[in-house]
């Protein structure tokens, strides 16, 4: 809802002209925007999935590009198929989790966290829930962010998405006030391992630098040498294959 009570016709023509049909307006929950191309696009959407729907449930495909197009269709459709895999089948593709746990990293994920400790985590970054996967992006870094046992937090987004770049932009400037390091990770249909694998590697290697720093620096004494110094130098040396 816009509010128009103070708006001047000198100071803005456009919302004292319709200022009416603006005190009207309401914006869909699931749309960032109302109006003629907004709708156009919308009817468009809906009459290709009819027509996907109706062709795929016929099962009689006009060439194979349609036939591999419905099976698709099937995969994005089965909602509750989705929800429950989450983003873990490309995960299992790339492997992050085994490549990360080979490299002694411990991992938490949002499916470890609550309802209320994801809501948790969005007021503790000063955010309200507005996208729809807001607790796993939002609700989990947030939690994490203020975890003092957590060393470092990494992000795995959908190349293109709108909501995800936003997010991330936000957590990005959460996690500089947290001290916290922070990798974001862009997945596509092209995304190849060997770029995640050098990034990864990369990370965690910093997070071990950055904690014998920490722990030396603790260690060091009333000015003297600390003896102790944790060996992280296993990355550079290690395959992963």
């Amino acid at each position: 809802m816009i509010n128009t009570d103070k708006v001047r016709i000198q100071d803005d023509l456009y919302t004292y002209v319709n200022q009416e049909k603006l005190a009207q307006l309401v914006i869909p929950d699931d749309q960032p925007s109302v109006g003629g191309f907004q709708t156009l696009a919308v009817d468009v959407e809906k009459t290709m999935i009819n027509e996907f729907k109706e062709m795929c449930d016929k099962e009689v495909y006009p060439n194979h590009y349609l036939e591999k197009a419905c099976t698709l269709f099937k995969i994005a459709k089965n909602i509750e198929k989705k929800e429950k895999d989450g983003i873990f089948p490309a995960l299992k593709n790339l492997s992050i989790l085994d490549k990360l746990e080979k490299m002694d990293v411990k991992v938490c994920t949002s499916l470890q966290l609550s309802s209320e400790q994801l809501d948790e985590g969005i007021a503790s970054l000063g955010n309200e829930k507005y996208w729809a996967n807001e607790d796993e992006m939002t609700g989990s870094a947030g939690h994490y962010l203020k975890d003092n046992k957590v060393d470092g937090v990494i992000t795995i987004t959908a190349f293109g998405c709108g909501p995800d770049s936003l997010m991330v932009e936000r957590i990005t400037r959460r996690a500089k006030q947290f001290n916290k390091p922070l990798l974001n990770l862009t997945i596509d249909e092209q995304t190849g391992e060997a770029g995640f694998v050098t990034r990864l590697e990369a990370f965690v290697d910093m997070l071990f630098r950055k904690k014998r720093a920490n722990i030396v620096s603790k260690l060091n004494i009333e000015g003297k040498e600390a003896e102790y110094s944790p060996n992280t130098e296993f990355i550079e040396t290690k395959t992963v294959k």
